[in-house]
């Protein structure tokens, strides 16, 4: 006896109980994917600052790191330790190559600002890497560290923005070779 068809709405006769469910799934749905955007921007975010609190440690002030320091494989071990899956001697590689080949924010604005005169077209791809920056999810990035070119990560970067591209359809594009 749950026919619910038949659920009226006290103030509003007209509205049917199909349309109270559609809205409801909808802002659950629309509020499902805001939540799961949140999280993978936090995820990349934190990312990028382990990825420059491993290369300032490394670097001790200096301007290049010494080579051959087991930092990675101890911080590994220790991080895992307390924090579970994720933070593989190999994932922290990524990690600390995600922070220097995607200078985010700070890094983007001093560039610019070193410039006396930044172009117009200049400043408008450093708004679009950094609006990229923001959308993609690490899986993305952990794929677009496979480019090596800067000039064509970026390219990828804000053609995966800007299209909405899952980490497949990136992977099919690069080793299609849209660049």
């Amino acid at each position: 006896m749950n026919d619910k068809s038949n659920i009226t709405p006290h103030g509003n006769p007209g509205l049917k109980y199909g349309s109270l469910v559609s809205s409801i799934e909808t802002l659950l749905n629309d509020a499902r994917a805001k939540v799961v955007r949140e999280v993978n921007r936090t995820i990349v975010f934190t990312y990028w600052h382990i990825g420059r609190y491993i290369v300032e440690y490394e670097q001790g002030g200096k301007e290049r790191a010494e080579y051959g320091t087991e930092l990675l494989k101890r911080l590994s071990q220790d991080l895992t330790k307390s924090f579970g899956k994720g933070y593989s001697y190999r994932n922290l590689q990524r990690i600390k190559q995600f922070y220097q080949a995607f200078p985010i924010v700070p890094s983007l604005m001093a560039q610019s600002e070193d410039e006396k005169w930044p172009t117009l077209s200049a400043k408008s791809e450093l708004s679009k890497v950094q609006s990229a920056i923001a959308q993609l999810s690490w899986t993305h990035f952990v794929r677009l560290l496979s480019v090596k070119n800067e000039d064509e990560r970026n390219f990828y970067l804000i053609e995966t923005a800007e299209n909405n591209w899952s980490v497949r359809e990136l992977d099919r594009q690069v080793n299609g070779s849209l660049y």
